[in-house]
Parts: structure tokens; sequence; C-alpha cells
């Protein structure tokens, strides 16, 4: 199995670097930036990179250059403990902190080295900001321990985690309960150039401007759908970058999805905000449009939009930076090697994990809660925490305190108006078909164009397992997470998952024979 690099090569024409370091605080001391951003504030790279999905940055040994190096993280054993929480986003960070102060020992594990998930990043240098708070009690909290560069990739018997350190090391730990909080991804919908050095998801430009401290300098374009295309593109504006155009698949809200969104506290003077800003900077704003295709000669020099309601209305841009994104989808491929049943919504991102009124799976002890379940915002996900941890404490046998029973009642109010909103969000984006040209890449890791799809499908190949055997679409080391989404019938059901869910060395869990 080869990488991207490997497959489509590193001998860029291109030399300039792509991207800057945004202006730093001399007093306030930075870790150094990962080998991604290095890179990239050399030349290009032939990263889309995903916020480490993709497995598009890997150097010659295998590591993903856009992860913190083992030597960032000390190698401790696993303890022993009563529960394990598997994602630090806001979800997950605070169900652990809600069974941990009912002094239920618990276990946080997450790939990445700061609690707070994609949504709240800790920042390059001075932790301030939305997760400042959720970080200090989590290293402060009593019956909680927190690993950090910890990807899990099984979970067997409901509460058996096979888990793989930041140095390779395999890990099995028991619990009698267990709560995945794995948060969500992008959606991707492939088009001719995208993999072309410069195009990038609008997490990961996110990603790097928040961890890494590294922007644009180029002109850029933003296109997809969703808040996060708003909250990315104000972000940009706000360190300098030169926004030539958003591209937002997507019309003017309609009055049903306004009427949503004020109903939900904030979250309609936050949209309202980020398009008020863009407008005032002068950033253009195209609705009702798509990306269709990116060009340039190994490196992004220019894209072209299209008009959704009439492609032959296009119009072009002069670019070295892409951004696209059309809507997250929950990150289920720990739902499904656990066996448990998954559920499909449109308005909540699609394929998600099926549960009970407190968050438990069909699988006994096996819990989810967060945008795991169907992509509802961080304001609904918090709202799960107490819920789903009042759960665990009760089928512990022990009985929660009244300020948890309080805490459950209170998101339970607050939750119901968020997930309206968000189902309200849902079906209003506008997702865009995927580009027809038969020579589109639609499978970046396993190089599988267009024609290979549709000639699968002309012999009837409609499953996702079978398409994936006469392709080898989703055979590569991000497993379909960037391409799938876009290449399968959502009838046919989500693309499968299969121990292990990452790429992991053969002799992780004891010796090979």
């Amino acid at each position: 199995m080869r990488s991207f690099v490997t497959r489509f090569g590193t001998n860029f024409k291109r030399t300039e670097a792509l991207f800057r370091p945004l202006d730093q605080d001399a007093q306030t001391p930075s870790p150094p930036h990962s080998r991604l951003a290095q890179a990239l504030l050399r030349g290009p790279h032939p990263a889309l990179c995903a916020i480490g999905h993709c497995f598009q940055c890997l150097d010659a040994d295998g590591k993903r250059t856009c992860r913190a190096q083992p030597s960032d993280f000390a190698s401790q054993p696993m303890p022993a403990c009563e529960a394990i929480v598997i994602g630090a986003g806001p979800a997950g960070a605070a169900c652990a902190l809600a069974l941990a102060a009912e002094g239920v020992e618990t276990l946080l594990l997450d790939a990445d080295a700061a609690p707070g998930g994609n949504v709240w990043r800790k920042p390059r240098g001075s932790d301030h900001g939305s997760g400042a708070w959720l970080r200090s009690r989590v290293g402060a909290a009593k019956h909680l321990t927190h690993r950090a560069g910890i990807e899990v990739l099984d979970i067997r018997a409901g509460h058996e985690v096979w888990a793989l350190d930041a140095a390779g090391r395999g890990h099995v730990v028991g619990a009698k309960a267990v709560v995945l909080a794995t948060g969500a991804i992008e959606r991707n919908v492939a088009v001719p150039g995208w993999e072309l050095p410069g195009v990038f998801n609008l997490g990961a430009l996110q990603a790097l401007a928040k961890g890494q401290g590294i922007v644009p300098q180029g002109p850029v374009l933003l296109a997809g759908s969703g808040p996060l295309l708003y909250l990315v593109a104000d972000e940009m504006r706000a360190a300098g970058v030169e926004l030539v155009v958003v591209v937002d698949a997507s019309g003017l809200p309609s009055l049903g999805l306004l009427r949503a969104l004020l109903a939900a506290p904030g979250l309609l003077g936050r949209a309202a905000g980020f398009a008020l800003r863009l407008m005032r900077a002068g950033v253009p704003i195209l609705r009702k449009h798509a990306l269709v295709r990116v060009d340039g000669d190994n490196a992004v020099v220019s894209a072209t939009v299209a008009s959704l309601d009439d492609p032959a209305r296009t119009r072009q841009f002069d670019v070295s930076v892409v951004g696209v994104g059309y809507g997250l989808m929950a990150n289920i491929d720990l739902v499904q090697v656990a066996g448990a049943d998954t559920a499909f919504d449109a308005a909540l991102g699609g394929w998600h994990a099926r549960v009970d009124g407190v968050g438990e799976t069909s699988v006994p002890d096996l819990y989810a809660i967060g945008e795991t379940r169907g992509v509802r915002g961080v304001e609904a996900a918090l709202c799960d925490a107490p819920e789903t941890a009042a759960a665990i404490v009760a089928r512990l046998g022990r009985t929660p305190s009244q300020e948890m029973v309080e805490a459950v009642r209170r998101a339970r109010i607050r939750r119901k108006s968020f997930e309206t909103a968000a189902r309200a969000l849902g079906r209003w984006m506008r997702i865009p078909p995927q580009a027809s040209a038969p020579e589109t890449i639609v499978c970046r890791c396993e190089a599988v164009r267009r024609c290979h799809l549709d000639a699968a499908r002309a012999l009837d190949l409609d499953a996702p397992a079978a398409i994936k055997m006469a392709t080898r679409l989703g055979m590569g080391f991000c497993q379909g997470r960037v391409c799938a989404a876009g290449t399968s019938d959502s009838a046919a059901g989500p693309p499968r998952a299969r121990f292990p869910i990452r790429p992991c060395p053969a002799d992780a869990f004891g010796p090979v024979a």
C-alpha cells in the first residue's frame, strides 16, 4: 500500500511557500511546529489534510507529519478504570468530568495532545478561548486519567478497548462501560484537480491556524456549505488572509431555518455575525454555486465554480489555496467495529450511531455521545454528557448526586432547541453532485478515477463492499474517510470498517509468528 505522496510524487515546480506564520506574542513561548506545518511554510505539499484522517502527509517511515512526534508524549501504562471515554472533544471531556465528579474511575483517551477536539482546539502558545476551562478541569480532576496521543483501533465485547500509543505500542484495557465521543469528519466532493497541492479541507485550514499558528499567504477561495464554511472564512479574514471569494452551495436561509436558529440561544447571532463581517471586509459570497475544478501544474493556480441552477454559468478565480468541505458526518468507524447498530438521517449528516434515550447503543454498556450520534453542533453535544454519565453511574449500582440529576434536567431542556436548529440547518444545506469527468480522481489513496467507479457500476456492483473489491476505492490508508461519502449510495449502508481502523505496526500487540 502506497501513500498519495509516493503515487504522485513531490517534485514541485513551484517553490514559494503557501503559508505564513501568524503574528505571535513574543512573550508567549510556543511549541515547535508539526512537520507538516514546517513543510507548508517552506513550499507546496501534496496533502489534502483531513486533520489526521487522510494519512496523506506520511513520511518515509509511514508516520503522519501532521501529528506530534512520539517523543512529545510521555510513555505511561494504562490504569485500571471503571469507564473509558474515547475522544476528548467537548462532549467526551465533559462526560469524563461528569463521571469523575461522581467518583467513577475514568480513563479519557484521545489522539490529540490536549482536550478540546477540533471545535475547541488548543491554540498555539498561551491557552485561551472556548476550551481553556475544559482543559484546566481535565488536568485537575480527581478520578480522571487523560492519555493523549492514543488512537483506538478496536472495541471488543463492548468494553475491551484496543489502542495504539504514539510510539506504536498496543494496549488492551477493559472497563465496565465505554463511551464513544469520536466527533465528526468532513464531507468531500471530488472534482478535477482536488489532488493538487494547495487544496485543503476547511477544518484543516482552521486546525493549522489554531494549532500551528500558520495561515495561507496567497489568494484563497473557500467553497462548501454549512456553518464551518463561514466560521473558517471569518477566522481567515480576521487573520488577514486574502479571501478572493466564499462559494456557498446553499441558498439564502429560509424563514423556517431562521426561526429554528432564533430559538436556539446564540446561534442566529453568531451566524449573522460571520456573514456581516465578511460583507464589511468586502469578501464576495456566491450562493447556489459549487467548486467544479481546480487547475494548475503541480500547484493550484486557479479554481472554477459553477452555478448549481445553471451549470453552464461558470467563473474562474486565480488563487493559490482552495479550502473546501460540504458539511460534517458522524465518525462511526468504532461504532461499526464494535458491532453496534447505525441509522441514517440526512439532516444529521447521514449515518450515525443508533442510541436509546440515554445514549446506549445496541451493544450493552457501549454508549455514543456528541456528533457520533448525529451532527447537531457543540451545544447539543455538551448536553449529551451529563445524561449518559448519569446512566453509567446508575448502571454501576450507584445513585447519581443531586447536582448530576439537576444537570441532566437542564441539559434535556436545552438540547431540544439545538437539535431542532441542527435538523433545520441540515435540511437547508445543499451538497453538489460529484464531478462526472472520467479522469477525476475519486479515491486519492488508491488513485481510483471516476471511470473506474463507473465501470464497476456498469457491472451492477452497487454495494459499497462490491465496489471496494472491484476498484480498491476506500482500501487505502484513510479507509474511505476522505472519499466514501461522495462515492457510495447512502441507501446501501455506510462503508464497512474493520480492525484495525488505523494503520498500526504488525507487532503492536505482540510478536508476529
